[in-house]
């Protein structure tokens, strides 16, 4: 993987103040001058295609203290291959499972199909009942369940995973913890994004492809100003413009067992190549956050898209929280 200098510290503070400008003054001229010194600093560029993507690296049986020296002081991904795969959690959830026993539960759905990954809409958020969502997602539909805080909400759920393993890897405490579920169809996706917390993600049930960047990528990905809580981008991974190319990434393909660690802030494109379930466990470390990127914490904290305030007003349904940036950002 490329170190952090392939950007000169000069570029990088450039376009690091256009964007805080853009953000705190709502000077949106300037956005073309950030996307032309995107576009001087990609021609400064020199990568290959074949270099452009790494495998994420892989840990079949590294130490809770090899993992925090490793990844989380030099902060990038890692899968812990196959390390969920004995827990019941993986032998028992499917789509059937969750239509047979939380049939009732309330979710806000997304188009996640992979051809509408860049023209998402505020009509494309829907509530339904869990049970209808299932019989539809099993009838082709492209509408993806994500941020569902159902194990939290479920306790029973909660004795059907290894909370001792997460608890100790994260090494996070209670305040502030979530799990949220994620369920799709095969072709269903999420496009770029990135946000403030670190992530356990626990594939389950089906194959999911991920796509991720360091944040020191910011200026080749071009993030959206609309003042929210988390950042998104107009950029795709699988079909890369000639600036987003010249920054380099991580792929793997998840299957069902694996757990994926993704530092805070790091840039992330999701596809599920199966019908998809697995989750996240997400907790917030000033620590991780600030080594992964400081500006991107300001910028969280002084959000009105909604603020952290009004976030914590949705009990933490993610699902809810973006839904509001949809309707202030895309309408």
């Amino acid at each position: 993987m490329a170190t952090k200098k392939i950007i000169s510290l000069r570029d990088k503070c450039f376009y690091n103040s256009l964007w805080m400008f853009e953000h705190f003054f709502n000077l949106t001229n300037l956005e073309k001058k950030r996307f032309k010194l995107s576009s001087k600093i990609a021609s400064k560029i020199k990568l290959e295609e074949k270099y452009r993507l790494s495998k994420v690296p892989t840990e079949t049986s590294i130490s809770v203290s090899s993992f925090h020296a490793n990844y989380f002081k030099n902060p990038r991904p890692v899968v812990f291959k196959g390390a969920a795969k004995n827990w019941i959690a993986c032998k028992s959830w499917s789509p059937n499972f969750f239509k047979e026993h939380y049939g009732n539960t309330k979710v806000v759905l997304f188009n996640g199909s992979v051809k509408d990954i860049k023209s998402a809409k505020r009509s494309d958020t829907k509530l339904l009942d869990f049970k209808t969502f299932i019989n539809l997602m099993e009838s082709g539909s492209k509408d993806y369940v994500r941020f569902l805080p159902i194990l939290d909400e479920n306790p029973e759920l909660l004795n059907q995973i290894n909370n001792d393993w997460l608890s100790k890897y994260s090494n996070s405490k209670r305040k502030g913890l979530k799990r949220q579920l994620f369920i799709g169809g095969k072709n269903t996706s999420t496009s770029i994004h990135s946000a403030i917390g670190s992530n356990l993600f626990v594939q389950i049930h089906g194959r999911k492809e991920w796509y991720i960047y360091d944040t020191c990528y910011n200026p080749l990905i071009q993030p959206v100003v609309d003042k929210s809580i988390f950042f998104r981008s107009n950029v795709t991974a699988k079909r890369p413009d000639e600036i987003f190319k010249k920054a380099k990434g991580w792929h793997v393909v998840l299957q069902p067992g694996d757990i994926l660690y993704n530092p805070p802030f790091f840039w992330h494109e999701v596809h599920n190549l199966d019908t998809s379930i697995g989750f996240g466990y997400r907790w917030f470390s000033l620590n991780e956050i600030i080594k992964s990127s400081l500006q991107q914490f300001i910028l969280t904290i002084t959000a009105t898209n909604p603020s952290i305030r009004e976030a914590k007003k949705l009990e933490g349904n993610f699902a809810k929280v973006y839904e509001q940036v949809l309707s202030k950002s895309l309408k």
